[in-house]
């Protein structure tokens, strides 16, 4: 049996709150930061206090383990730093993956100038306060300062670095309104898979416990929630080999909606309503053989509400999938916006694994899957990708919620009624053919054969003497007569060499 541990976010008692104007990050706040795709979230594992310093360690995730052993760990710096020092003189230190500090002076006012950084080789970056202004975020009104960066090398000159022109922005009474991913500051490169940013970027305030706007941690209620007259339209795909394969296009109607007594628990009914595609190629008589089966009817579903520990998971968060006691497979999550919309969506990937001592993790470079669930769509959608066996994968292609729409409709004669049906046609239709057929100057030769197959056209008179003998790549080629001669003749198609499909043409 497997065996799931999550790893949970530790709640902070109030004694360990500390107030302070332009502190860059509260413990009692729940900061959501976005480079414009990804959201990432600044979540703390645990906070000390010690002779007035006050110590935020932020939760570890899985990153590389910094030892040229190729292996990954699952104690990793956070992206936003392994921990945040807070000392009682307005000072706040970042420890980046390399457990190197970056220091912001919080109390410093416009003009003031630092070292916030010192390189191995005597370099350093100066940050600097360039201004403090009333700035807007999220609906609150609030004083920031901009603070920003510049490198110089041991004589006080100028230097190159990814950190020039960045800056934070410090708000007096919510913290950091735009950040960096201080873990690769200033110019550290990350070495990881886990869709994340691999250099040091900058990010701005997407979502605050305090804010009514912003984006919040994605729960199963939220992902969970939808409302009567919502339409969701799906697209799931099986493919065994390039011969063999499933498609189903469906759509979903939301026409009920009910909850538990203890609201625990939501309940929809759902009219649905599209067809399955199956094809495939039966040697025997090698032909393409295409069944659809039409469905339309009514489906009751239900969800629960509660703590998940997949969908509720913080981003940056993993699960540990005990596949047998020597083997551990790791599922990491993270935060992103869903294609061009506002809406979230929480992606699983299943990235890692380990063997007893589980002391080093091993991507999965070559087999990456993933499972996703969209705020008010729905899920798991996911994509697993080719393995030997098959590729699978399901997705929504169109969505209509309230005025809010988005994609391209899947639009099917059968959805316009609401009564159960279902049926079933299957066609049937030759792997290579030629048209017109008696044909004048040309023919249009068409191989039904997946992707672009490399095909040869031989053409054959009476007495059994080859008059052309052509190749052409894809799936249609244009034969043109040139100079020869009315009558009867035999062709002959092949893919790679191998026969496929023959028969007479005539020319008049």
């Amino acid at each position: 049996m497997k065996k799931t541990i999550a790893f949970i976010v530790l709640l902070l008692p109030p004694f360990l709150l500390v107030a302070q104007n332009y502190q860059c990050i509260r413990t009692d706040g729940q900061y959501f930061f976005t480079d414009g795709q990804i959201q990432k979230m600044a979540v703390i594992d645990s906070v000390s206090i010690n002779n007035g310093t006050q110590i935020i360690y932020f939760r570890p995730t899985i990153a590389d383990s910094l030892d040229n052993s190729g292996c990954f760990t699952r104690h990793g710096a956070s992206w936003i730093g392994r921990r945040l020092i807070v000392n009682p003189e307005d000072e706040s230190v970042f420890i980046n993956q390399d457990n190197e500090p970056v220091t912001i002076i919080t109390g410093a006012e416009t003009g003031n100038t630092w070292k916030c950084y010192d390189f191995p080789n005597g370099n350093y970056i100066l940050s600097t306060v360039e201004g403090i202004f009333p700035y807007e975020f999220l609906g609150i009104m609030d004083k920031v300062k901009k603070i920003t960066f510049q490198a110089y090398d041991t004589s006080g000159v100028a230097i190159s670095n990814q950190v020039n022109n960045k800056y934070l922005l410090l708000s007096q009474n919510y913290g950091l309104v735009r950040t960096l991913n201080f873990s690769l500051f200033p110019d550290k490169i990350a070495n990881n898979i886990n869709y994340n940013n691999v250099f040091c970027s900058e990010f701005e305030l997407c979502g605050l416990n305090e804010a009514k706007n912003g984006v919040k941690n994605l729960t199963a209620a939220d992902v969970y929630n939808f409302d009567i007259g919502d339409e969701i339209h799906t697209h799931y795909r099986l493919s065994y080999t390039e011969f063999d394969e499933l498609n189903t296009y469906l759509q979903h109607h939301i026409l009920d909606k009910s909850y538990s007594p203890q609201l625990d628990t939501v309940y929809y009914t759902v009219y649905k309503c599209g067809y399955k595609k199956k094809e495939y190629f039966d040697g025997n008589n090698n032909t393409w053989v295409i069944t659809y089966t039409y469905y339309s009817y009514n489906s009751s579903i239900e969800y629960f509400l509660g703590p998940d520990p997949i969908i509720d998971l913080y981003p940056e968060g993993f699960t540990i999938d005990s596949i047998a006691w020597e083997e551990w497979m790791y599922t990491l999550n993270t935060q992103e916006y869903f294609s061009t919309t506002n809406r979230s969506f929480k992606r699983n990937y299943q990235a890692f694994w380990s063997y007893y001592p589980h002391d080093c993790l091993f991507p999965s470079y070559d087999y990456i899957e993933f499972d996703y669930f969209i705020e008010g769509l729905g899920g798991p959608f996911y994509e697993h990708p080719p393995d030997p066996y098959s590729t699978e994968e399901y997705h929504p292609v169109y969505y209509k919620k309230g005025v809010e729409e988005w994609g391209t409709p899947l639009n099917m004669t059968i959805c316009d009624t609401t009564t159960s049906a279902e049926q079933s046609v299957t066609m049937y239709s030759p792997l290579a053919e030629i048209h017109p057929n008696p044909m004048n100057d040309q023919a249009i030769v068409t191989v039904h054969y997946p992707g672009e197959p490399v095909c040869s056209f031989r053409l054959f008179d009476m007495t059994g003497r080859e008059v052309l003998n052509s190749e052409f790549p894809g799936n249609e080629w244009t034969f043109n007569r040139k100079h020869l001669p009315q009558g009867l003749y035999f062709y002959s198609i092949a893919i790679n060499e191998k026969f496929i499909a023959g028969g007479k043409l005539m020319i008049q």
